[in-house]
């Protein structure tokens, strides 16, 4: 008897053993997400009290003039480009009308930074005119286009 009560206790201790080790994880797992809850808290009230530290002052209804100015230049490309899409549209992108559109819009788009609308008219005169001797400037300009906007497969594909 004395010999089963000592594998008695044995067991016991093992299953007891056994235990413990089940529940350490389980304490871990609650302090790990007790601390992701802290954390996220923080994450949240520090991103609403720094975005009432950082905010503009209120400007002043005078504006310079060379805000002035800019918005009249911003607003003279964009309504050249709309333009010049309204125009587009009235024509087949492989019309020899459409193409003379599409360079335009191209070289506008190019010279004022507009990588979107530039892509955009790029990608459609290379598609509907590849044989155009003015091809060949186009995909430069559309190159750039993509590059400026990180688009690496896209730029690959118009490499090749």
């Amino acid at each position: 008897m004395d010999q089963i009560s000592q594998n008695d206790h044995r067991n016991e201790h093992r299953s007891m053993k056994a235990c413990e080790d089940n529940v350490m994880p389980l304490k871990t797992g609650l302090i790990l997400m007790r601390r992701i809850a802290l954390f996220g808290l923080m994450v949240i009230f520090g991103s609403a009290f720094s975005s009432a530290a950082f905010a503009q002052p209120a400007t002043s209804t005078k504006a310079s003039a060379q805000d002035v100015e800019d918005s009249k230049q911003l607003d003279e490309v964009s309504q050249q480009a709309a333009k010049l899409e309204a125009d587009l549209n009235k024509y087949k992108d492989s019309s020899p009308e459409a193409a003379e559109l599409l360079v335009k819009l191209t070289d506008l788009y190019h010279q004022h930074g507009r990588a979107f609308g530039l892509i955009r008219a790029g990608q459609r005169f290379a598609a509907a005119h590849p044989s155009d001797p003015r091809n060949q400037a186009v995909m430069l300009k559309l190159i750039d286009g993509l590059e400026a906007m990180s688009r690496h497969k896209e730029l690959t594909v118009s490499i090749r």
